[in-house]
């Protein structure tokens, strides 16, 4: 009995302070998209979604095309993209071949610590909002019809 009780007043305690937790506030990135053009997470990025495995990518890109966007800074958007855990030859050899023929620019992070800040759950993307660089709101997704209604909601 006491147990359950110390759990609920545990549990009640963090539920009314979660609010007031910090916001975590992230650092200006500078990346290259696909093609090796310079593309940046700065504080004109309102929103932004990191896919960091290649099944998150998948649903990534299928939502992408499903919205027809092919600009996100003209929303002030960013996708983030995690490609360290390619093998460099199947990087070289196949996957930039294939990305360059997408037609909306993708910031990579080729080895991992660039991204290595940004929030992010296994075997899910990250869907941020963003003020000023600081997150006021991040979800973690695994369907492609939530993350084409978060791009949807943020153009």
């Amino acid at each position: 009995m006491k147990a359950t009780l110390f759990k609920v007043v545990g549990l009640s305690l963090l539920l009314m302070l979660a609010p007031y937790a910090k916001a975590q506030t992230l650092n200006p990135i500078q990346f290259q998209d696909q093609h090796g053009a310079d593309m940046a997470l700065t504080d004109t990025v309102t929103w932004m979604i990191f896919s960091h495995h290649n099944d998150g990518a998948k649903l990534v890109k299928a939502a992408i095309d499903q919205a027809g966007i092919t600009d996100f800074s003209q929303y002030n958007g960013l996708y983030v993209a995690d490609i360290s855990r390619m093998p460099a030859l199947v990087t070289r050899l196949f996957a930039m071949p294939a990305m360059r023929k997408y037609e909306f620019n993708m910031a990579l992070d080729r080895d991992g610590d660039l991204t290595q800040s940004l929030p992010r759950e296994e075997a899910r993307v990250t869907l941020v909002k963003l003020d000023n660089l600081t997150i006021v709101e991040q979800n973690y997704v695994d369907s492609v019809d939530a993350i084409l209604a978060f791009i949807n909601a943020n153009r």
